[in-house]
């Protein structure tokens, strides 16, 4: 079996539905994130800086955590993002970065 690391980001509330949702689709999310299969973060702890998108940061980010996956043997790496922090902030991403 060939098994990938994940990493979702998300804001804080949306976190937990983010947990919810896996649990009713059968996952063990407790396990997978004990394993370091599954990962969800906060927004602010990889693409937002100073409360504004940062596309530096996140690519800063996905760059750690995919040394991180592969280094502890992971044959890849899969990230996710829900953007409910950008309505409940009143940011928006740049156009250039996050084209409509």
């Amino acid at each position: 079996m060939i098994v990938f690391s994940s990493l979702t980001f998300t804001d804080g509330p949306a976190g937990d539905r983010v947990r919810r949702w896996l649990r009713d689709s059968g996952v063990d999310v407790a396990e997978a994130t004990a394993a370091g299969r599954l990962d969800i973060r906060s927004a602010d702890d990889g693409c937002l800086v100073s409360g504004r998108f940062d596309p530096d940061a996140m690519i800063t980010a996905l760059r750690d955590e995919i040394g991180r996956s592969l280094s502890a043997g992971f044959a890849g790496f899969r990230v996710g993002g829900e953007m409910g922090w950008d309505q409940t902030t009143g940011l928006v991403a740049d156009s250039e970065v996050l084209p409509s």
